[in-house]
């Protein structure tokens, strides 16, 4: 048989006054705390209840502010920081982006220069064969007897070189090397 068993509906125990205002504050503290586990209320405000020292709370002197929005705020301040480190890791992503972008188009600025230069020269060159095939020409005497426009027109009909030459009555070898200056040089073909 258990204690509780030995007492009845109102039976009256003797107890010492000491002993009772034990087990009161036991029971109230062990509410209270039980209370402030359900209400989500903060560790450090649990404690200064146990405790009864209210120097733990002294960050919260002053504001105004109850437990529950105090905590509200730690909260949010911990999502903020979450969010923070988030940003801090995309901003670095994005640097990094931007530096390989950035090398990116030195190397293409590069390549674009470099093929600039040949072009220059290839350009330099096509102007150089032009002046030759010019002063050939000049040379020939042919300037003013020689239609040119005529060459690239049988030419373009699928005449050969030596029927274009009987017709306007020049050297085969001349009129090869005029359609090849011009192919060169303009493109024609």
């Amino acid at each position: 048989m258990g204690i509780a068993d030995a007492l009845g509906k109102e039976d009256r125990i003797e107890i010492k006054v000491t002993e009772f205002t034990a087990l009161l504050k036991n029971a109230v503290t062990a509410d209270l705390l039980m209370n402030g586990i359900i209400n989500h209320i903060p560790y450090s405000h649990i404690e200064v209840m146990v405790k009864g020292d209210s120097s733990l709370l002294t960050k919260y002197r002053d504001t105004g502010m109850d437990p529950s929005e105090i905590s509200k705020m730690d909260k949010d301040y911990a999502d903020t920081r979450a969010e923070l480190a988030v940003v801090k890791a995309e901003k670095m992503n994005c640097e990094k982006q931007i530096e390989d972008l950035k090398h990116e188009s030195q190397k293409l600025a590069s390549e674009v220069s470099k093929q600039t230069e040949d072009y220059k020269f290839k350009i330099q060159q096509l102007e150089e064969e032009l002046k030759d095939a010019y002063d050939w020409i000049k040379d020939k005497d042919y300037k003013g007897k020689l239609d040119i426009g005529k060459i690239f027109a049988l030419r373009n009909a699928e005449w050969s070189i030596e029927e274009i030459a009987k017709d306007i009555n020049a050297e085969a070898d001349d009129v090869g090397k005029i359609i090849r200056m011009a192919e060169m040089v303009e493109g024609v073909k």
